[in-house]
């Protein structure tokens, strides 16, 4: 149990980490019982504020709400990595925000039709990350 806490530890500073730590926060349970335990998950949703504290500055101004949630999830998972670039697929995406996988597909093509997302390619193939290649623009880089 002891080696388990050391290895948090150790990468709790690598930015993936963070990222999956974002993505998979929601799996831990959101129910009344799961805000009253005193379970180890607590950190994880600590990191998880830091993102979208950090992210939160950086959101275009012409954005919904929706659209908002969702370019911070693809924010965290490109620049959080400190790439301009990342991988997702619905699913993850879908969980990530609490959204159906038709409603992270109607917010996707919305985010692309105001350029502040570009689809660049489709990642198939057995024994490797599949999903769609997003670049993600910065606040300054979208058409206003």
């Amino acid at each position: 149990m002891a080696q388990v806490a050391k290895t948090r530890e150790q990468t709790s500073s690598d930015p993936t980490r963070k990222v999956l730590d974002y993505l998979y926060a929601g799996k831990q349970g959101s129910g009344k019982a799961a805000r009253q335990s005193n379970d180890t998950t607590q950190p994880a949703r600590a990191k998880v504020v830091e993102i979208n504290s950090v992210s939160a500055t950086t959101t275009p101004a012409q954005l919904g709400k929706r659209e908002q949630k969702l370019y911070r999830v693809l924010h965290d998972l490109s620049y959080g990595a400190g790439r301009e670039t990342c991988i997702a697929n619905l699913p993850e995406l879908a969980e990530a925000t609490g959204f159906s996988m038709s409603g992270v597909q109607y917010v996707v093509r919305r985010l692309e039709l105001k350029g502040v997302i570009v689809k660049l390619q489709l990642h198939l193939g057995r024994g490797k990350q599949q999903g769609v290649e997003y670049q993600v623009n910065k606040a300054s880089d979208s058409p206003a």
